[in-house]
């Protein structure tokens, strides 16, 4: 599935899903690109999984979580999103197993707020940015909390750090 932008309105960013409110998605094999803007974004409460999908050359994130959204992610590759490979703010949460990030052009993974993030198993390689990290977990307004949990995690060939966290973050290893 690709996604185009509808008009010449460079503020248009779109995706090539688009969930909101109590959506729930479930994806299989699929192959997504969004010449434009997001690969799947989710807001609210939209919760998604996804198992063997291919997820690349987005104009903007491979995929977003905004809210209280939430995602599991099996078996798949996110390649050359032109900012991150997967951000996520508020409260979302981000589970991610057996996961390869590749040429994405600022982060493999952000997470701020308030957000849940996991790695299991997850590959990050070729991160283009030498400015921030490859994965960069923050919390650093008064009441945030962030949670980053990470394990079997390989990262190489990425222009700066592998993995940067700021703020109130509670970090887990499993």
């Amino acid at each position: 599935m690709r996604h185009l932008r509808s008009n010449d309105d460079k503020r248009e960013v779109g995706a090539c899903i688009f969930a909101l409110g109590k959506a729930r998605i479930s994806l299989f094999n699929c192959t997504l690109s969004s010449f434009s803007g997001f690969g799947l974004w989710l807001v609210q409460s939209a919760k998604m999984s996804a198992t063997g999908c291919f997820i690349s050359n987005c104009g903007r994130s491979g995929v977003v979580l905004f809210g209280s959204a939430s995602a599991v992610l099996r078996e798949c590759k996110i390649t050359r999103a032109t900012m991150h490979g997967i951000c996520a703010r508020g409260r979302a949460q981000s589970h991610l197993i057996n996961l390869v990030f590749a040429g994405c052009g600022v982060r493999g993974c952000y997470a701020y707020h308030n957000s849940t993030l996991t790695l299991e198993n997850v590959t990050i390689s070729g991160i283009i940015d030498p400015s921030t990290a490859a994965v960069h977990v923050e919390a650093l307004r008064c009441d945030d909390i962030a949670y980053l949990t990470m394990s079997g995690c390989v990262f190489s060939d990425n222009a700066g750090d592998d993995i940067l966290v700021l703020g109130n973050v509670v970090k887990r290893t499993q």
